[in-house]
């Protein structure tokens, strides 16, 4: 949503800017267990921002674009599946 927000507003000006996307390492690595899911919606932000860097530059775009890919963060991603609702089953 962010991309379609503020892409045709930073094209229109003209001026050099540049976009900065948000993945992570997972976005880099393939066949991780247990986190296939994860993975796959990172590797896609990856893909779509590769996509968009070459889109712009052959539009001769002064748009720049980044994707910043963070290693381990301690959260509790992984236990996540406790806050699933009992009436979602479990997988």
């Amino acid at each position: 949503h962010g991309l379609q927000s503020f892409l045709p507003i930073l094209r229109d000006q003209g001026t050099p800017a540049h976009v900065v996307c948000t993945s992570s390492i997972a976005g880099l690595w393939s066949g991780v267990p247990f986190i296939g899911p994860y993975a796959v919606s990172k590797v896609g932000v990856v893909s779509l921002c590769e996509t968009l860097r070459d889109e712009l530059r052959a539009t001769g775009s002064p748009i720049g674009v980044s994707v910043l890919v963070p290693s381990s963060v301690s959260t509790n991603v992984m236990e996540s599946e406790r806050n699933r609702p009992d009436r979602l089953g479990s997988e």
